[in-house]
């Protein structure tokens, strides 16, 4: 077994059910205005009614990125069974997924704030 890839796998896994866990309680409206929890942006705090609207999609973006990186993680955790790193080179199997990671949550991000643009200003 290849133990750092298997960690890079379980890593991504952990990340994307922590993300789908957090989000869940946006979906469902469950979250009221506040300084610490939801989608911190601009047109969320002009009324209670965006904040819901923001939430509710932003939090559909991060469970469909997070689904995304679950299977990334879930395949690398089953390919540190079958890949050396005498193989391939060490940072591919390190740098790649962790970018691919943080590209499909930033991805969400701007989705949503590209999204957001219809909602009124007051």
């Amino acid at each position: 077994m290849n133990t750092p890839l298997f960690i890079v796998g379980a890593s991504n896994v952990f990340v994307a059910l922590l993300c789908i866990v957090t989000s869940i309680p946006l979906l469902k409206c469950r979250v009221k205005r506040n300084r610490w929890y939801g989608m911190r942006i601009r047109k969320a705090f002009v009324s209670e009614e965006n904040w819901k609207k923001v939430n509710e999609y932003g939090a559909r973006a991060i469970i469909r990125s997070s689904v995304l990186i679950l299977v990334m993680g879930l395949f690398l955790s089953i390919a540190s069974f079958f890949i050396n790193f005498s193989q391939t080179p060490n940072i591919v199997w390190f740098l790649i997924p962790t970018l691919l990671s943080v590209a499909f949550i930033l991805g969400a991000i701007v989705q949503t704030l590209i999204w957001s643009r219809h909602l009124p200003d007051k």
